[in-house]
């Protein structure tokens, strides 16, 4: 999980950002290409859910949540 927080930033800056690039599917599809290539697929995103308690939650709760821990 800390691996992901150093990473976040490549893809998004803000959750602004992260919201822009979410609602649109053909970009949400590359920012999870783009995860996946960095060695953050579906396995590890779900485990994320998993330790944030956060199963039941969108992926984009998940990475929103993400991005607000490294900002704090």
């Amino acid at each position: 999980m800390e691996l992901l927080f150093g990473k976040l930033p490549e893809f998004f800056k803000n959750e602004e950002q992260l919201r822009e690039l979410w609602s649109a599917p053909d970009t949400r599809k590359k920012l999870l290409q783009g995860l996946a290539e960095k060695g953050f697929g579906h396995d590890q995103l779900a485990e994320m859910q998993k330790i944030i308690d956060a199963e039941k939650s969108d992926l984009f709760d998940v990475l929103r949540s993400n991005e607000t821990m490294l900002l704090r």
